[in-house]
């Protein structure tokens, strides 16, 4: 009785560690709404809850095999989220237009989005096609018709670039490179056995591919030819068939799966709704062509440009970047820095050392002609459209980031070269091998029985089972004999420790005589000794990511002391569904 007195609480208290520890909360959609706690709270009104953080995690290539996620790296992520967001709120007090560099890169993204805003709107969608345009087109164009071999496909692309530049950025920019290859090798394995269907990878495609122009339209690919994409996208792609969904396979822009939407062999074909499309698509582009032509002549025969021309007669890269060298229309200005960037292709085209103020005038009229585009998008006001503000906003949010993060962390950092030699010599048993080489041995009486041995191991015999048979010695101990294991120059003979030596790893030597007979020698693996020289590339990497989680450590202080950041306890494990499985709303009861 006394001793189940004792042994009651033990017990009680087991049950209780065992039946009420926490249990890991599993991520659906339909159950987020039960998750409304905040588990971080930050001044400036910024507050994350638990089911929004749950929601970004289910975004996110994180656990691409599905699985738990420990509390002490939730809460990692917790407090990377919430950095990552105050990173943007220092972002906003950002004033672009002081920093020449980002600033010029946004005018140029401006620009670009404005153009093709323009374009959309006021060329591509007043220019319509009828059916008897098309049909005449294909009567008088029957040798256009006479087909290539090519196909449409859509594709999903996992670049390891892309995540460290992505959501995640934080936790990848930490890897070496081969971790983070192998990453994103598994992000695309896992992806890939989730999706069975076309919609399946179209929606795929929508949220994981690192191709953002083509992710935006389910992954899409226009029609290609054999040869267009690099290898080995033809051998893998043009040996499927419509409906297949085939890789994941590395080419130099990443893991890429594919999925095969449309097929056309080699010749001419009948007419089908695929050609229709085509000849339509062609007649679409050369009305479109005509059209703008006529639009942007009337444009820019009214462009008028203010020159600063007593400084075209100079060298431009003399003259500040920010300086003016143009004014369109009295509106918006191209400045040196903008002229730098055509001065080479205007010296190869001339073929000249430096351009003359003619030449630096036509280039500014060149340049002016993308202005005039976005001065035409903001007269239609299509720099109000909800959507486009938005897209504006995000680009100078992008830009303003870049700037804040470059204040803050020093991405070019590099260690000294004492730096570099204290750590090779804290770390001296990983670059200096004492014993490097594996090795494997059998030792016989006669060298021409040993030639006997060598030529049946060169044939493939088993080499340990050949050890068991010809080994001297008991038999139970032959085998411990044979394998040396890892042997250092003191550990055999000179002789012996430079036939290992000279012997390629996974290679059988020639027979090689000691005082003990003749051994005949399989080397296994070799590690060599690294100097400090050759070790100084990977020690240079290894530093820049100590240096780095060092900054990100500070940082975090900083700011979590800016914004006076509470961080809740309550933090639980977290169930992630494998990769492919999840969706903007998960399907089932929770299965």
């Amino acid at each position: 009785m006394r001793k189940l007195k004792i042994l009651f609480p033990i017990i009680l208290a087991t049950v209780f560690l065992t039946f009420c520890r926490p249990v890991p909360v599993i991520i659906y959609q339909k159950d987020l709404s039960k998750f409304e706690n905040e588990i971080a709270r930050a001044d400036n009104n910024y507050s994350l809850t638990t089911a929004q953080f749950y929601q970004r995690l289910a975004n996110s290539t994180m656990l691409p095999k599905g699985g738990i996620l420990e509390k002490s790296i939730v809460k990692e992520l917790v407090d990377s989220m919430v950095v990552d967001t105050l990173l943007g709120f220092e972002a906003t007090e950002v004033d672009l237009s002081n920093h020449y560099k980002y600033y010029s890169r946004y005018r140029a993204s401006y620009a670009t989005l404005m153009s093709d805003v323009y374009y959309n709107n006021a060329i591509h969608s007043k220019v319509s096609v009828d059916t008897s345009e098309i049909f005449k087109y294909i009567r008088e164009h029957t040798e256009e018709f006479s087909l290539k071999e090519q196909m449409q496909t859509r594709h999903i692309v996992i670049s390891k670039l892309s995540l460290k530049h992505g959501p995640d950025s934080l936790k990848y920019r930490a890897m070496s490179d081969s971790a983070l290859e192998q990453a994103s090798k598994e992000i695309a394995f896992h992806l890939k056995s989730g999706i069975n269907s076309k919609d399946e990878f179209i929606e795929a495609a929508k949220k994981f591919s690192h191709d953002e122009v083509s992710a935006r339209r389910g992954g899409l690919i226009e029609w290609v030819q054999p040869g267009f994409f690099a290898w080995p996208f033809d051998s893998v792609a043009f040996a499927a068939r419509p409906g297949d969904i085939v890789g994941p396979y590395r080419d130099k822009d990443g893991w890429q799966i594919l999925y095969i939407e449309h097929y056309i062999p080699e010749g001419v074909p009948a007419l089908n709704p695929e050609q229709y499309a085509i000849a339509r698509s062609k007649v679409l582009s050369d009305k479109i062509r005509e059209y703008s032509m006529l639009v942007f002549d009337t444009l820019f025969s009214d462009m008028e440009v203010e020159y600063n021309e007593p400084l075209y007669d100079t060298n431009i890269y003399k003259v500040d970047k920010p300086i003016w060298a143009a004014i369109v229309n009295q509106a918006d200005t191209i400045d040196f820095g903008d002229l730098r960037v055509g001065e080479e292709k205007i010296k190869k085209t001339y073929n000249v050392s430096s351009s003359t103020v003619e030449m630096k005038k036509e280039m500014v009229r060149i340049i002016a002609r993308k202005w005039v585009i976005v001065q035409q998008a903001r007269k239609m006001k299509l720099d109000t459209l909800p959507h486009i503000t938005k897209q504006i906003a995000g680009i100078k949010h992008t830009f303003s980031r870049h700037i804040v993060e470059s204040r803050i962390i020093n991405h070019r950092w590099e260690p000294t070269t004492e730096q570099m030699k204290d750590y090779y010599q804290e770390n001296i048993d990983k670059y200096v091998v004492e014993k490097p080489f594996n090795v494997q041995h059998i030792l016989v009486e006669d060298s021409l029985f040993a030639e006997f041995v060598r030529d049946q191991a060169i044939a493939g015999a088993d080499f340990m089972k050949l050890a068991r048979d010809y080994y001297p010695g008991e038999e139970e101990i032959r085998i411990e004999l044979a394998d040396l294991g890892f042997i250092g120059p003191d550990d055999v003979s000179a002789e012996f420790f430079e036939t290992a030596r000279v012997t390629g790893a996974g290679q059988i030597s020639r027979p090689v005589q000691t005082e003990y007979g003749y051994h005949i020698i399989k080397v296994i693996e070799k590690k060599m000794t690294v100097s400090f020289k050759g070790a100084v590339p990977e020690i240079q990497k290894i530093l820049k990511i100590i240096d780095f989680e060092r900054q990100k450590v500070e940082v975090k202080k900083k700011l979590f002391t800016k914004y006076n950041v509470s961080i809740s306890n309550r933090i639980f494990p977290i169930h992630l569904k494998p990769l492919g499985q999840r969706r903007e709303s998960d399907e089932g009861n929770g299965s």
